[in-house]
């Protein structure tokens, strides 16, 4: 993988930073992104050995590519595999009944987010004869829980667009990929569950075949796996890393 550049989007989030420990340990350039924690991103660089890059900013711009695109194509000269772990703030447990059009407008930003980079650093991946796209979504967007409607429906609209690339970008060797983790915890540290989500917790380690929900790196191991050559064949799919919950 040495001399590959990885772009994460949402690299200050929950995944990000092991993810990206994940992809310099197999040899990839990473670019970290957050869209306003920049020193969240410059320490997650400065832990990594090598040459990585950390970039803050919006994503999302009509006028060319956006800054932080920009800026790992003139680093890196392009970009070989992009990781969208990025999502607007979930503020809201409304249902449906309830949810102001403010909060729905706020979480469907992730969709027009996920579009942008997709479509900025298409260019970059076709010209080099390839690339990988692996959308970060969840269980909600197939398995509904009360409150989580905006959230569900805008992670389900970003799935489908990762299976659009899939299908017309497979030509110039680009494969899209989804996947979808349930609860992700830590093992090394403590799980803070909110109060009036504690009941939801447990009654979704109760339906897992596993026993325990996945770890970041049980999801960051899936995502390196997609991305490596040996990904090569498997395009427009949904993995869930979800501990074994039966989704339909």
């Amino acid at each position: 993988m040495s001399d590959r550049i990885a772009f994460v989007a949402g690299a200050s989030g929950s995944l990000g930073p092991t993810l990206c420990r994940s992809l310099a340990a197999e040899g990839f350039s990473v670019v970290a992104h957050a869209h306003s924690n920049g020193g969240a991103v410059d320490g997650i660089v400065d832990s990594l050995d090598g040459d990585h890059l950390a970039v803050v900013g919006e994503l999302a711009s009509d006028d060319g590519p956006s800054e932080p695109v920009s800026r790992a194509i003139e680093r890196f000269g392009r970009v070989d595999v992009l990781v969208n772990a990025a999502h607007p703030p979930w503020r809201s447990a409304a249902q449906v009944a309830d949810l102001s059009l403010g909060d729905l407008s706020d979480q469907l930003t992730g969709v027009v987010t996920h579009a942008a980079v997709c479509r900025d650093v298409l260019p970059s991946m076709r010209s080099s004869g390839g690339g990988r796209i692996v959308f970060v979504a969840g269980a909600l967007m197939r398995r509904p829980a009360a409150g989580f409607s905006a959230y569900g429906a805008a992670k389900a609209a970003a799935a489908t667009l990762t299976r659009y690339i899939a299908l017309e970008e497979g030509r110039y060797g680009i494969t899209a990929n989804i996947v979808a983790p349930g609860r992700i915890v830590d093992p090394n540290e403590p799980e803070d569950i909110p109060p009036d989500k504690q009941q939801l917790a447990e009654e979704l380690r109760r339906r897992l075949a596993l026993g325990a929900f996945p770890s970041p790196d049980d999801v960051a191991n899936t995502i390196v796996s997609l991305v490596r050559h040996e990904g090569r064949a498997l395009t427009g799919q949904t993995v869930w890393v979800t501990g074994g919950e039966p989704i339909e």
